[in-house]
């Protein structure tokens, strides 16, 4: 399941392409103006063409510019889960504020890549809000993209608890009081096999060695996804990319 959220007449992400009948409709009844994409993965920014034609204004990160407008690739069994995203040309760049007039609200942009280079959080800082989309998933992960970087990830992690907020709204797990927790706990996993994965290195143990050590062999999502998400692209990420100081 993916969420989307709405501030006043302002969606931020817009669900997946096989949801657009439900997406549009939505959008009409909620008399939707703005639509403030997080990153350009086609279960976040899958509506936007759509959204766009029906007269919303789209913004999207710098970085997610070029996704958006000229395509990407996405493997059989995403086109299967989520549908095949349109390209399309934001309206605008998002800015360091964006401002939602209707309710009072103010998102600061926060740069969050690692689940995806150009992936960015909001913070409406007077509320305590963070939308954090896919910034958390799932507390203890063992699978990760082939384009997933986490050390970038890790970076991500200590740049938002530097902010002060309670409420997370997640894009898979919904609305999560106390948000820094599960955040906090992703980032102290992380750290955990980065360190796990140094260890090995050291002992000279390979890549498929160190992955079986620490997180057992491949699982039946990795065949079927032939490796796009596997634990062996989560200890790579480490492996082979030594970690580096966050800021």
């Amino acid at each position: 399941m993916v969420y989307f959220y709405r501030l006043g007449r302002t969606l931020i992400d817009a669900g997946s392409p096989n949801q657009a009948a439900c997406v549009a409709d939505y959008a009409r009844q909620h008399r939707i103006q703005r639509l403030l994409c997080t990153h350009h993965h086609e279960d976040h920014a899958g509506n936007g063409a759509l959204l766009q034609r029906n007269g919303v204004q789209v913004s999207a990160p710098a970085a997610s510019q070029a996704y958006l407008r000229d395509g990407y690739p996405q493997e059989w069994y995403r086109r299967i889960i989520w549908g095949k995203a349109q390209p399309f040309t934001p309206d605008h760049t998002l800015e360091e504020v964006t401002e939602v007039p209707e309710i009072g609200a103010r998102l600061r942009l926060i740069q969050t890549p690692g689940h995806s280079p150009d992936h960015s959080c909001f913070l409406e800082e007077e509320r305590g809000w963070l939308f954090g989309s896919d910034i958390f998933v799932t507390r203890s992960p063992k699978l990760m993209r082939f384009d997933e970087d986490p050390n970038e990830a890790i970076k991500s992690f200590e740049r938002v608890l530097q902010y002060e907020f309670d409420t997370l709204f997640c894009a898979h797990r919904g609305v999560l009081q106390n948000g820094k927790q599960p955040i906090r706990e992703r980032l102290e996993h992380m750290l955990s096999i980065r360190q796990q994965v140094e260890g090995c290195r050291e002992a000279g143990m390979s890549l498929h060695e160190t992955r079986d050590h620490i997180l057992g062999k491949e699982g039946w999502f990795a065949r079927f996804t032939q490796n796009d998400f596997s634990k062996l692209n989560l200890i790579r990420g480490f492996y082979d990319r030594p970690s580096q100081p966050c800021c």
